[in-house]
């Protein structure tokens, strides 16, 4: 079973939420492509949203979850339907 451990880099951030979600999507379709089984996140990844919720750190991370309650995980559970996969987002 082929593992991998992905390294999000803040330094290297689009410029807006839709291109942080394709490049995610990008990462994710090339590493089941090279035979990765679970593909995992370091801690604080999402952290990498905060550039698109503006506000408190608070009210960011109220802001981060719901985004990833409601559609970013709803939104990878649909492309990565059927696929042999675990998926750790690195969410703390």
């Amino acid at each position: 079973m082929k593992i991998s451990v992905v390294s999000y880099s803040l330094s290297e951030q689009p410029s807006t939420l839709k291109g942080w979600e394709d490049k995610l999507i990008s990462q994710i379709d090339a590493l089941i492509s090279d035979g990765a089984k679970v593909i995992l996140y370091p801690e604080l990844n999402l952290m990498g949203l905060s550039d698109y919720f503006p506000g408190e750190l608070k009210q960011q991370f109220l802001l981060i979850s719901e985004y990833t309650q409601n559609q970013l995980l709803p939104m990878l559970t649909k492309k990565f339907k059927g696929k042999d996969l675990l998926l750790c987002l690195g969410i703390s």
